[in-house]
């Protein structure tokens, strides 16, 4: 009984990544639906942006973005990040764009996923946010059942399928590991 308190067993923890097959119909198959297009379009600009994590796509700002700049901090970290825009992006990124009028002390958000009615510091925020989470992964789900992958897709899935094409192509892991914003 000297070991009754130390764990034992395997975990095997795979991370998720989609086969570069799945991921090219994922990120280019047109689906038939207007809101998978969007759902589409919203996960090709993450993919694009280095793996850019759902919650900090949600939440640009109109004004992180400048000369073509993209300048944010992670929400989870509040690592600043800094991310060239490219020319693919930018045609995108118009279809995207929220054209409201900002209102004095609420978030004018660079796309229509947060409706920007919140008062910053507001804990609705967070609740809003959630329920965009929960939308957008029930929307890949439905675009990967449209466009028939066998593969599980989510927010995350596609971050860590952008680490793994990045390792493939060659880039470093530290490389990869700064473009993801982590701090290790």
């Amino acid at each position: 009984r000297l070991f009754r308190d130390v764990y034992t067993d395997v975990n095997v923890r795979q991370k998720k990544t989609l086969p570069t097959g799945e991921l090219h119909t994922l990120l280019y198959k047109p689906p038939h639906s207007k809101h998978l297009k969007q759902t589409q379009a919203i996960a090709r600009l993450m993919f694009q942006f280095c793996g850019m994590p759902f919650a900090d796509f949600a939440h640009l700002e109109k004004s992180a973005l400048e000369h073509g700049i993209l300048r944010y901090n992670r929400i989870k970290t509040g690592t600043p990040m800094s991310l060239e825009i490219l020319d693919v992006s930018k045609q995108e990124m118009n279809k995207l764009r929220n054209n409201n009028s900002p209102k004095e002390n609420y978030p004018d958000y660079l796309f229509n996923i947060m409706k920007g009615d919140k008062q910053r510091k507001d804990e609705a925020i967070y609740k809003e946010y959630q329920s965009a989470l929960r939308r957008f992964n029930n929307q890949l789900k439905s675009l990967s059942r449209e466009l028939r992958l066998k593969s599980t897709v989510t927010s995350y899935t596609l971050r860590h399928s952008w680490a793994t094409n990045a390792k493939y192509q060659g880039i470093s892991i530290e490389m990869i590991s700064e473009s993801l914003g982590h701090k290790s």
